[in-house]
């Protein structure tokens, strides 16, 4: 399948509203890296903690290789900034610090970790959600070509099968995917949620500074998010796909 067909796909997926995509769970977000929880579900979050939804967001990773060689920003010292940044933008959207989980795990290194980390992380995601209802899990979509959004779709994928979950994947960086090369993923089931307090979306996606340039000048492989990309989660309705294996 063309990937311009599967984004059609995507694009006139059936809109749900977000009451009957919750269907009375808690909400848990599982962000590879600190900013995915809010360029992919932001508006579902805003949602939920504005109807006092239980949201627990999990960063695996604190993004710390997103600058690499800058000077003024070492690994460490990014990695507290984004942590910071993720707690910022939580806020906006109306979860508060204590509902956040950083797992510290290597950014760029969750698609190498051997069985034992694997089964350590399960654990930790099971102790999360094991205080409440089976949640609705929403992650990075299979369909990201990025390995950290690859490995937290399927961490995702066997926790809901440990717990009795159902994980959506919510697509990023495959909307920035070339029309016209080939998908893997067959098209099974997608919603459409309109975004309600796309402002309050804004905020969040804001909070994450050194992600949009500006913050970090001397990076030796600098990264900003693609304006297109930021008018793609900004100006568009939130999808989420049923695509498990």
């Amino acid at each position: 399948m063309k990937v311009g067909d599967y984004l059609t796909w995507l694009r006139n997926s059936p809109r749900i509203e977000p009451a009957e995509l919750l269907a009375g769970r808690p909400l848990l977000v599982i962000a590879p890296h600190p900013d995915d929880e809010s360029l992919g579900c932001g508006g579902l979050i805003a949602w939920a903690s504005e109807q006092g939804v239980a949201i627990t967001i999990v960063f695996l990773t604190q993004g710390e290789r997103s600058h690499e060689g800058s000077h003024a920003f070492p690994s460490h010292a990014l990695a507290r900034l984004r942590h910071d940044e993720a707690v910022s933008a939580a806020a906006q959207l109306g979860v508060s610090e204590e509902r956040l989980h950083f797992l510290n795990l290597p950014d760029g290194g969750l698609g190498h970790m051997d069985d034992e980390t694997l089964e350590a992380i399960h654990f930790s995601l099971l102790g999360v959600v094991a205080a409440e209802l089976p949640p609705l899990i929403c992650v990075t979509s299979r369909t990201d070509r990025h390995c950290d959004h690859q490995a937290a779709w399927l961490i995702a994928q066997r926790l809901a099968k440990s717990c009795g979950a159902t994980a959506l994947g919510f697509p990023i960086w495959t909307w920035m995917l070339d029309p016209q090369g080939d998908i893997t993923v067959p098209p099974r089931r997608a919603w459409r949620l309109a975004t309600r307090n796309p402002a309050r979306k804004r905020s969040a996606i804001a909070a994450h500074r050194s992600q949009l340039g500006g913050v970090i000048d001397d990076a030796a492989t600098p990264f900003v998010i693609p304006e297109a990309l930021l008018d793609i989660v900004c100006l568009h309705d939130e999808v989420f796909i049923d695509d498990r294996l």
